[in-house]
């Protein structure tokens, strides 16, 4: 019979079988060790077994083979042995084999590069109770670190590449104790601050050694175990295995040769050596052709509702935990035999659903976490095997969730057979644009682990422990593992780009539509209610969140006088009584243009303006900073254009002015506004200002195409009673209405993100996106190759414009809008191409010249971004090697990727040395003298 804990599916070749399995059998409980015919299998099920693989994979497993060993493990070696043909089993390295790393090992060197810190530690902690064997213990960790290399590998860099040096086993190693047994404080809570300093502490790749333990000892019989070791060369399946290796040690005494353990025919820097040799044939190339297809058309980047504009390389991570309980664990895994999928495949098709309400976007792309262990040689070896896949999950024509599970696993299976293309070699292969604020691929990530948890060691009661949330990787990951027939599921996210309250209604949305769909997979799965958080605050909750809705009224009194265009004039009274204010027609000072409207306001006759986003841009560009200082209010009509650069602007030249955003319908009724905090701040803002809170007189709905009410965070039509907007928005926590786009145009985050950076260009008073083309106005005399220079450090390559304009003034109608048709049209693109800009000064010249050799191009101009002329991850590490040789500087792999140009190289260079006055002399020589290369 088959054993009462079955061993879950490891790998993604045992995935794949073990869901073809449940199907074929009609059961749950399928193990990797399970024989298929003491589960009742039939010989019969057994060849459509063999075609079913046939199917999936292409590769031929004879049935003699399956009946001589009818396990999921198994099959799914051979598997993975037939697939990847006579190169799958890893051999040893020739001795003078180049101390490579591998393609994973490479990504993580890069992205430590440019995000040093505890993202990518991989720690455990364990509380044991009983009678500990310390020097045991210590005899039994030291026998692990001796068999495995990787766990003494440390990675310095020679002539700007890193490389893998392994140190010699060390026989004096000891285990770092910490006595909490003696002290008076609360020693649970300080044994458990020690573990989180010890898992936060930094490792440096290059000096090692990159893998650490700690015992904390509260009393006799009491300790808490600490491990931490880098990414780099550790994965959760080596956690596995070092708990397994451990438990035969410890109870052998530590002694390797008691223990049984099997000699290991390969290490890791093997398996480095032979995957560069394997990826650099023909096979890569046709999995490298369905990633292509796979992904053609696919969204670059996920519209969640966002705060700020934060790097990836600087998030904060936060946890939310949640699961299902063991009787919804258990109708999950029957939901799963039904449809011929995996809870693995059930939890992403449910992520996906709700990630495609919450964006609004029809297609999610998911990243999946695998272990690449598919390869003869690597499965009992720890190291870092894993390899991210981008799934797709498209929700266009409304799929039932039974309908999307099997979308789902079709999409899983097929990226299966397709794994060993690593992520890093993808992003390069596609040529994915580098974007400054995002992950490439993917924002998301789904990881499904199982971690073998040991109750019982020698005498010694085992459990693990919580440990904090690290910063996170990406924008969100969800992490599932199933613990006491319950699926706990751990929502980490980037704190700095996502509010901990809009997170919870993810996370309750996630959960109660798997319920739902529990009890019935039949229906659109965007049609599932009732939807968590579709309810109203309550005005408590309102309050308590800061958020300034109608019920605080603004101090607008008998000496205020306001300023408006007279094409605005119609609609300042409506705008003013919606936040509690009348106005008599003798308090308004009505202006004919800018220009006058200007003047009223810094004369001091009025002290409030209404005006539109533009209206509001031209005023401030006119102002010197703190010059409107008798500004009480400013009232902007705020259909999605009022920014948060906007207010900061405001700030600038009215320091103690308070912005009010009115959202207005078609007929000129405002629907709601927003008062905005004085404690606001850009960097913690999202980039748009929200519409605000809906007024009590105005029925305003937030209504899906199927007339469903839109729950929190969930993108929607917003409409008047049962009139369309045309505008798309979706309710935050708290209640505040946000704009999101058009229902003809769709999510447009995008443009958004492109005006922002165009208005920050320096001197920029304002800016203009038409469809290929960005007018500027007002910044300092410059060229369009210095503006766009500006642009890529911010903005993914494909989000410049084509064309970039400057100009004097925007030109405005006279109800205070954009005038489009008066704008100038673009050079041709003949004559705009040629934005090159020869080196002006010797270390620029210098620079340039590193840059060509290096990227193997004709010429360099100061403003060409090495991204841009072909430059890539690894290669601007040697970039930086070059730098240090030359100039004896040191700059950071992030340095280049935040100043790619000759130009912003050229000024970190001249902090650097300390010579920017040397640095102007030799300007002054150089003038006239360009070098036209």
């Amino acid at each position: 019979m088959a054993d009462p804990s079955p061993v879950p599916p490891r790998t993604p070749h045992e995935e794949a079988i073990a869901a073809i399995w449940r199907e074929i059998l009609d059961r749950v409980d399928i193990g990797v060790e399970d024989d298929f015919f003491d589960l009742n299998g039939s010989s019969l099920q057994a060849i459509e077994m063999v075609a079913r693989i046939r199917e999936t994979w292409g590769v031929d497993i004879r049935a003699r083979d399956f009946f001589a060993r009818p396990t999921v493990a198994a099959l799914a070696a051979a598997v993975a042995a037939a697939a990847s043909s006579e190169g799958s089993v890893v051999t040893r390295r020739p001795p003078d084999a180049e101390p490579v790393l591998s393609f994973d090992q490479q990504r993580l060197w890069l992205e430590h590069q440019l995000r040093p810190g505890a993202a990518y530690h991989v720690h455990e902690r364990r509380h044991l109770v009983g009678v500990l064997d310390v020097d045991a213990l210590q005899a039994s960790i030291r026998a692990i670190v001796a068999r495995h290399e990787a766990l003494r590998t440390r990675f310095p860099t020679v002539d700007g590449q890193p490389i893998q040096v392994v140190d010699d086993p060390d026989e004096r190693w000891r285990i770092t104790v910490r006595d909490l047994s003696g002290d008076g404080e609360d020693r649970a809570e300080a044994a458990q601050r020690l573990a989180d300093e010890h898992a936060a502490a930094p490792f440096d790749l290059a000096r090692g050694p990159l893998f650490r333990c700690l015992l904390i000892r509260l009393d006799d019989t009491e300790h808490v175990l600490s491990v931490t070791a880098h990414h780099i060369i550790c994965d959760s399946w080596s956690i596995g295995l070092f708990i397994q290796e451990f438990v035969a040690l410890y109870r052998a005494g530590g002694d390797p040769d008691r223990a049984g353990l099997p000699e290991l025919p390969v290490q890791y820097r093997d398996y480095a050596v032979w995957q560069r040799k394997w990826l650099a044939g023909q096979a890569v190339q046709a999995q490298v052709e369905h990633w292509r297809q796979h992904l053609d058309g696919a969204p670059p980047a996920l519209a969640l509702p966002a705060v700020g504009r934060p790097s990836p390389f600087d998030g904060v991570g936060q946890r939310i935990l949640a699961g299902l309980s063991e009787e919804e664990t258990n109708a999950l895994r029957q939901l799963c035999v039904a449809y011929g999928v995996t809870p693995f495949m059930a939890l992403l098709a449910a992520l996906a659903t709700v990630l495609s309400r919450w964006s609004g976007q029809p297609d999610v792309v998911i990243g999946v976490p695998i272990t690449g262990r598919t390869h003869v040689g690597t499965e009992k070896l720890i190291g870092f095997f894993v390899n991210t896949l981008p799934l797709r999950i498209s929700l266009a024509g409304e799929p039932t969730f039974a309908e999307l599970v099997g979308q789902v696993r079709q999409a899983a299976l097929a990226s299966y057979a397709n794994a060993d293309v690593p992520l890093d070699l993808l992003v390069q292969e596609l040529q994915v644009a580098r974007d400054p604020g995002r992950t490439p691929l993917f924002q998301v990530l789904l990881n499904v682990i199982d971690t073998p948890q040991v109750e019982q060691i020698s005498g010694l009661s085992v459990s693990a422990m919580d440990a904090p949330a690290q910063p996170s990787k990406v924008d969100l990951t969800l992490t599932a593992r199933e613990s006491r027939g319950a699926l706990r599921l751990e929502y980490e996210f980037n704190a700095r780009r996502y509010q901990p309250a809009m997170m919870r209604h993810l996370v309750e949305q996630v959960g109660g539509l798997l319920r739902a769909a529990l009890r019935d997979a039949t229906r659109p799965v965007l049609d599932y209610p009732p939807r968590p958080g579709a309810a109203g605050q309550s005005a408590a909750d309102l309050a308590a969140s800061g958020v300034r809705g109608p019920g605080e009224r603004v101090g607008i009194g008998a000496g205020d006088r306001v300023a408006v265009l007279s094409g605005l004039a119609g609609d300042v009274t409506p705008a003013l009584a919606a936040v509690g204010v009348a106005i008599a027609a003798q308090d308004l000072v009505v202006a004919d243009d800018v220009g006058a409207l200007v003047k009223s306001v810094q004369s001091g006759d009025a002290t409030v303006l209404y005006a539109t986003p533009p209206v509001l841009r031209a005023v401030l560009a006119d102002a010197q900073p703190a010059q409107l200082r008798s500004l009480r209010y400013v009232f902007v009509d705020n259909r999605g254009g009022l920014l948060s650069s906007d207010v900061e602007a405001l700030r600038g030249v009215a320091p103690a002015c308070r912005c009010v955003g009115v959202y207005r319908a078609g007929d000129g009724r405002p629907l709601a506004t927003y008062l905005v905090p004085q404690d606001w701040q850009p960097q913690t803002a999202p980039l748009r200002v929200p519409l605000g809170t809906v007024l009590d007189t105005a029925p305003v709905r937030l209504v899906h195409p199927s007339g469903d009410l839109a729950a929190v965070g969930e993108v929607a039509e917003i409409r008047v009673g049962d009139q369309p907007t045309g505008h798309l928005g979706r309710r935050w926590a708290d209640g505040t209405l946000e704009y999101a786009g058009t229902v003809d145009g769709g999510i447009d985050i995008d443009t958004v993100e492109t005006l922002v950076a165009l208005r920050e260009v320096p001197g920029a008073r304002d800016a203009v996106l038409t469809e290929h083309t960005g007018y500027i106005a007002g910044p300092d005399p410059q060229s369009a190759a210095e503006i766009r220079q500006h642009l890529l450090t911010r903005l993914a390559h494909r989000l410049v414009p084509r064309h970039l304009v400057v100009l004097d003034r925007l030109p405005l109608t006279p109800d205070g809008e954009y005038d489009l048709s008066r704008l100038p049209l673009p050079a041709p693109d003949g004559d705009a191409d040629d934005s090159y800009v020869a080196p002006r000064t010797p270390l620029e010249r210098q620079l340039a010249d590193i840059l060509r050799q290096l990227l193997g191009v004709d010429r360099v101009g100061v403003h060409d971004s090495f991204f841009e002329l072909g430059g890539f991850s690894l290669l601007a590490t040697r970039l930086t090697s070059r730098i240090r040789e030359e100039f004896n500087v040191e700059l950071s792999l992030r340095d280049i990727f935040q100043s790619p140009t000759v130009d912003r190289l050229a000024q970190l260079i001249l902090r650097a040395q300390g010579a920017e006055e040397l640095e102007a002399l030799l300007d002054e020589i150089a003038a006239g003298e360009p070098d036209q290369q």
